[in-house]
């Protein structure tokens, strides 16, 4: 029990390098290897493959070389490997972390300073494939050394139906941020992006390092069962705090360490993003520019939305409505400020400018409906260096919103296998597509030393140190939806998922169910931009009711390929601060204003510290102050409607219709102080103590927003 103890009490055998487990003769084992080694500080990978497995070159060994969310290597400032009695157990230390495993697959992983037994991972259950020799399903228990809440797991929201924003009336709700006695589908669709990272109070955090399909169920004890559909074999990381196991900072930036560190964001990719449904030609674009320019507020990003090419694979802006893309990218850069950033689906039709190519060159995936496969370094050179950089950023578009990318499951060929040979079924590596799609453009860009945006719906473990942001997909537009968004960001950044973003005003499902000028969306306007601004990427986008602008009704900009958006001629109604009137367009500048000036340097800060040590950007009270009882749940009954951004920055955003005044718990102790903040940047003077539960006045122009100053 006492693992310290038994470390440095006992005479042990060094052994440079690894563990690694071979059955002798007549063992019964069904493993035919396992191995057990240090990865990052304070962590150890392990990996077990089972008899079945028996495709690849290494049999005899496990493999080294399959689909991976973590790095290839990574060292630890202070670890050895150990070797016990031959045939009976090894051990491993990484750090404070130390890991037994027994020859039949049982691992007991320990905190070398405190003793405490962490967890124990039972040995995993292989069931052969018979339709896919060399596959198995696989089913395991990770067994928790003590009671623990366990949080991360990814971009989960609760519907009354999968599919989000699907026109069949499902509705949306946040789930609570612990996992406890939830099971997590390790799928994708809308609302739901999973990562399988599991942070446990207890003091340790696990990730399941398989792309494939599968469920993660956890009790209310907070053990862990898994359940994939189709492996070669189990491969596991664990990791713990250095002097106490539960020291987030620790754990985070091993995680980071382990799986990449997310780039610092750029300067303009923190300030207001400005979209909707949907900006049909050049002359609309440039005209809302103008319309910013005009009231003094500046942007970080402007958007050209979906059915933007004559033909989906054409990889250009459709000339007959952007004749000039240079020029437009211009023009909105001197405006507003803005980087241009173009929605680019990975549908491929027949007919399009890349389709020979990328079909000959082996990029295309399908039988009729054609998706782009970036799982090669080939392919996403070629996309990049043939259709990406010289049709877009070349043409300072340096923006890349990567729809619909949630919903293509390819697994990447085996290191091993011929160009001929049939794909892995995509239960066993699907996830990976997404990371190596986002890979592409973030590759594109670092290679041509340009800095620039990339937005996405989907995204998988490790795909954060591609700087991409996530976006929480097609969301109805009503109160109880914004609701549902707080829970759902905090989930995805302590995931390890830092830059996230909502479709501000909600995007309509198909179409915003309230007129601009009602008094419904005008509350609701303002209640998502005050949410927005002071989540970590603020953009609006949406289906509004209305009129756009009017186009002839022969104009090749209404429709693609025959396909007509929802709304009147192809687009929705306007979406733009000035579309709600006077008196919500003076509040939204001000938000916006706000966010551009005063929140700037403070999120570069942040930017810095996420770069720099894995820190999530939206965290739960406890992230900040972990020994105030009052800042965990059930005691705070916050995790819902107030989170942190940062250190310093406590948001008490109101979620609600027809809400006035609100409580907000104030985390800390007596000498923690704080103070409120407005949208000018300024404060009422008033400082309260942590550790405190307050009233405070929330009318319809102001946001409940307080700074720790000490």
């Amino acid at each position: 029990k006492n693992m310290a103890a038994k470390v440095y009490s006992t005479t042990w055998i060094l052994v440079v390098g690894l563990c690694f487990l071979r059955p002798t003769a007549g063992d019964p084992s069904p493993y035919q290897a396992v191995l057990i080694e240090p990865w990052c500080d304070n962590s150890i990978r392990l990996r077990i493959r089972p008899k079945s497995s028996t495709q690849g070159p290494k049999a005899g060994s496990v493999y080294t070389d399959l689909p991976s969310g973590l790095l290839p290597t990574c060292t630890s400032g202070n670890s050895e490997t150990l070797s016990q009695t031959p045939g009976i157990s090894r051990l491993v230390s990484s750090g404070s972390l130390t890991g037994t495993v027994h020859p039949d697959g049982t691992a007991v992983l320990g905190h070398a300073v405190t003793g405490q037994r962490l967890l124990t991972v039972t040995p995993p259950m292989f069931n052969p494939n018979s339709e896919a020799p060399g596959y198995s399903s696989m089913s395991l228990n990770i067994k928790s050394g003590g009671a623990g809440t366990v949080f991360g797991m990814g971009e989960l929201e609760g519907t009354s139906a999968l599919g989000g924003c699907d026109g069949n009336g499902s509705t949306s709700y946040a789930l609570p941020l612990a996992r406890n006695k939830q099971t997590v589908d390790l799928d994708s669709h809308k609302f739901h992006v999973s990562i399988p990272f599991a942070l446990s109070t207890f003091g340790f955090a696990v990730v399941l390092n398989t792309p494939g399909l599968g469920t993660v169920t956890f009790s209310d004890y907070g053990d862990i069962s898994v359940n994939m559909t189709m492996q070669m074999q189990m491969d596991l990381w664990i990791t713990t705090g250095s002097q106490k196991p539960f020291v987030l900072q620790d754990i985070y930036k091993q995680y980071a360490d382990a799986v990449g560190h997310s780039p610092t964001m750029p300067g303009f990719g923190l300030k207001f993003w400005q979209s909707r449904l949907r900006y049909r030609n050049q002359t609309i674009v440039e005209n809302i520019a103008s319309g910013f320019a005009e009231r003094g507020i500046s942007l970080g990003a402007l958007v050209v939305d979906f059915m933007n090419q004559a033909i989906d694979g054409d990889f250009h802006l459709n000339p007959a409505c952007f004749p000039n893309v240079s020029e437009m990218a211009a023009f909105v850069k001197q405006k507003t400020g803005a980087e241009l950033m173009v929605s680019i689906w990975p549908d491929i039709d027949k007919g399009s400018a890349s389709y020979s190519d990328l079909m000959n060159s082996g990029c295309l995936s399908g039988t009729s409906g054609f998706n782009i496969d970036p799982t090669t370094a080939a392919c996403r050179d070629k996309i990049w260096n043939t259709y990406v950089k010289p049709n877009y950023l070349d043409k300072g578009a340096r923006g890349y919103w990567l729809d619909e990318s949630d919903i293509v499951d390819l697994s990447p060929p085996l290191p091993w296998s011929k160009p001929t040979d049939p794909r892995p079924p995509k239960e066993f590596a699907g996830r990976m597509w997404v990371n190596t799609w986002i890979q592409t453009f973030a590759d594109g860009l670092k290679n041509a030393s340009e800095e620039g945006l990339i937005l996405t719906r989907g995204v998988w473990l490790g795909g954060a140190k591609y700087g991409p942001v996530l976006w929480s997909s097609d969301i109805f537009s009503t109160f109880s939806e914004l609701q549902a968004q707080l829970a759902e960001g905090v989930s995805t950044s302590l995931s390890g998922i830092p830059w996230w973003a909502t479709d501000v005003g909600g995007f309509g499902c198909p179409m915003s169910p309230y007129p601009n000028n009602s008094t419904y969306m005008r509350e609701l306007i303002v209640r998502w931009y005050q949410f927005g601004s002071l989540s970590p990427i603020f953009r609006t986008h949406g289906c509004r009711q209305g009129m756009a602008e009017p186009l002839p009704v022969d104009s090749p900009c209404i429709a693609s390929q025959g396909k007509k958006p929802q709304g009147p001629q192809g687009s929705c109604g306007p979406n733009e601060v000035w579309s709600y009137g006077n008196e919500t367009e003076a509040i939204l500048t001000k938000i916006i204003n706000f966010r551009n000036v005063y929140l700037k340097p403070f999120l570069e800060t942040l930017a810095t510290e996420v770069a720099e040590t894995g820190a999530p950007t939206m965290r739960p009270m406890w992230y900040n102050f972990p020994d105030d009882q009052g800042s965990w749940e059930p005691a705070c009954n916050c995790e819902k409607d107030q989170f942190m951004l940062g250190n310093d920055l406590l948001v008490a955003p109101v979620l609600a219709q027809g809400v006035t005044q609100r409580s907000v718990y104030l985390p800390g102790d007596l000498a923690t102080v704080w103070t409120d903040l407005d949208v000018n940047g300024g404060n009422s003077g008033k400082t309260y103590k942590g550790g405190q539960r307050i009233m405070v006045d929330a009318p319809l122009e102001k946001l409940p927003l307080f700074q720790r100053v000490w």
